[in-house]
């Protein structure tokens, strides 16, 4: 089973709810008609985003410090975390 994609997911409106697609347009999930149906939707397309944020944070967190002032690593990998945050929360489109 492959449990990672290197193409980004988006939400799509779709005949019975919304669906989650990669961006080559393959089908990843359907969520049917449900009261927070687009929040579960945002939800689902940031996995593959929110993965790699959180091992790029994780990571940076662990091997910076020590460094006399902002550590850009850390800084980016922080931005990248907050984009996916933001991602999953249906706040960017």
């Amino acid at each position: 089973m492959n449990t990672t994609t290197a193409h980004q997911w988006v939400v799509e409106e779709g005949q019975c709810g919304l669906v989650v697609t990669d961006s080559e347009g393959i089908f990843v999930a359907g969520i049917g008609h449900r009261q927070n149906e687009e929040e579960v939707a945002h939800l689902i397309a940031a996995a593959p985003q929110m993965l790699e944020a959180l091992r790029k944070l994780t990571f940076m967190a662990r091997t910076s410090g020590g460094t006399p002032g902002p550590d850009a690593g850390l800084m980016d990998a922080c931005q990248q975390a907050e984009w996916v945050i933001a991602a999953a929360t249906g706040a960017t489109k």
